[in-house]
């Protein structure tokens, strides 16, 4: 393809993007020459992954934690510095008891972290890390064994496990919550939602330890922290 002139390779960096009728007008900075050349295409696709570099990110969640000092961006330009377990590391080198991450915010430690393998077995890590820091440690959920004509009893499991929908944004939350010890995480809630999820967790008679995001676009600020 390259003999033929179907493929050309070229580096530099994308400057500006216009749309055109008949397609796109990119202009790209050239490696080494810093030259600006506009390549008129038909199609652009952007295999670069998910911007990570959180020393300039504008998000308002990002540039929050980044103001007060309580995160500690990469300094190759790929995510947050994290320990072991994907706690953040502080601006002052502190490791966060409360404040943790999973997949792309690790890129810069770990560079493989977006992939499925990778990602259960931070979840995996980081939810051992949770349940030892917990005051009181909960107790593995009983096995349910086979019927037989002898033993026709299950033992009755503590864990309790309730989803909800949003329509306003297509997504789901997940109320996790152990009968035994009373506590309760709660998985990407709505801002808009928080009646509703309140509501359950008293009904349940349950007490909310932790919430956990996992989606950048949907957070929970103002009166939801203060009321959760």
């Amino acid at each position: 393809m390259l003999d033929s002139g179907q493929l050309t390779i070229s580096a530099g960096r994308i400057r500006e993007y216009q749309a055109l009728s008949g397609g796109v007008a990119v202009t790209v900075c050239q490696r080494k020459t810093q030259t600006n050349n506009i390549l008129h295409v038909r199609r652009v696709v952007n295999c670069t992954g998910v911007a990570a570099d959180y020393r300039r990110s504008p998000h308002p969640l990002i540039t929050d934690l980044r103001s007060q000092k309580l995160i500690r961006p990469n300094a190759i330009g790929l995510g947050l510095d994290t320990d072991t377990h994907g706690a953040l590391y502080a601006a002052d080198g502190t490791v966060s008891t409360l404040f943790y991450a999973l997949g792309t915010p690790r890129k810069g430690d770990l560079w493989e972290t977006i992939a499925v393998p990778e990602l259960r077995g931070q979840a995996q890590e980081l939810s051992k890390a949770l349940l030892q820091s917990l005051p009181v440690r909960v107790r593995t959920i009983p096995t349910m064994p086979l019927l037989s004509e002898r033993s026709a009893e299950i033992p009755q499991s503590t864990f309790l496990f309730r989803q909800f929908f949003d329509p306003a944004t297509s997504s789901y939350t997940y109320l996790i919550g152990d009968r035994q010890t009373g506590d309760a995480v709660l998985v990407d809630p709505v801002l808009e939602q928080v009646d509703r999820d309140l509501e359950s967790l008293d009904e349940l008679g349950l007490k909310l330890r932790y919430c956990l995001e996992t989606f950048m676009p949907i957070i929970l600020q103002g009166q939801a922290k203060n009321r959760l």
